[in-house]
């Protein structure tokens, strides 16, 4: 640890944490990091208050009566088929959560995990990229159900063949999530051999998952653009006041596997800094 002049604490105010070397908070960290907390919910209050005080500045409005647009009623058989997308985003999320929990534990304890050797079925860096894909994961899965129940919801009636779409995007979502998770596994692991690229792991930062299930998700995302597209269709015809509006939100959505597109352009042997660029 080198101290700064005359001081005799760190640069980086004795960050990261480490007690060995005499790396401690010091008072003024612990000051500071507690006055930003409480500035920071008192100015989230402040504007919460003023909002909700002054109709003229927040969504609070005396003088209309607004009438929602998601009505109570019956789900629709396509809006149920959609329900599984939530259920699998949370057990993502909570993979995430769990995955997190033992990477930190990596890092204070590496040489066993509460008495158990679990760096040796799923080592760290293992760890690191599943809590980074199922971010990338859970995240995508509850987009694209979000704006499949949004669409839906602009429409009165629902096309027959909606809820069958629902069902096979989510079969091809389970297989390109599943098969990546397990193929990251199988690649570190080194049992794919030469198929490591394709099925296992890319090893580009964001992009782990095998080549293979990138090609499947962007072609994935592509169908249920298209859906999309499709579903809200009638609603640009008939509301020409608001395909602006939908029609950004179409944009945004294709931006989604489009994302992925350029990494198709490089591959394991590719120069470190274009990839990184």
């Amino acid at each position: 640890m080198t101290n700064r002049p005359g001081e005799n604490y760190s640069y980086t105010n004795n960050f990261p944490y480490d007690p060995s070397v005499g790396n401690t908070p010091i008072p003024g960290a612990l000051l500071w990091s507690a006055l930003s907390l409480i500035v920071l919910l008192a100015g989230i209050a402040i504007v919460l208050l003023m909002f909700g005080k002054f109709d003229y500045l927040g969504w609070i409005s005396t003088r209309q009566h607004v009438h929602p647009h998601l009505l109570p009623g019956q789900a629709s058989a396509g809006q149920l088929a959609l329900v599984k997308f939530f259920v699998v985003m949370a057990l993502l999320f909570l993979m995430q959560t769990l995955v997190g929990g033992a990477v930190a534990h990596y890092r204070a304890d590496p040489g066993s995990f509460y008495g158990f050797q679990l760096e040796g079925l799923f080592p760290s860096n293992l760890m690191r990229t599943w809590h980074l894909q199922t971010a990338v994961f859970w995240i995508a899965t509850a987009y694209v159900a979000a704006a499949l129940f949004l669409g839906r919801s602009l429409r009165k009636d629902e096309p027959g063949w909606f809820a069958g779409w629902v069902h096979l995007l989510f079969g091809a979502f389970i297989v390109v999530i599943g098969g990546s998770l397990l193929g990251e596994w199988a690649g570190i692991s080194q049992m794919l051999g030469q198929w490591w690229f394709w099925l296992g792991n890319q090893r580009w930062e964001y992009l782990e998952l095998g080549r293979l299930w990138q090609y499947l998700l962007i072609v994935g995302l592509l169908v249920w653009f298209a859906i999309l597209v499709k579903l809200v269709q009638p609603h640009i015809l008939s509301e020409p006041s608001t395909k602006l509006l939908v029609s950004l939100f179409l944009l945004a959505s294709l931006a989604i596997p489009v994302f992925y597109i350029p990494a198709l352009f490089f591959g394991a042997k590719t120069n470190f800094t274009v990839v990184d660029t």
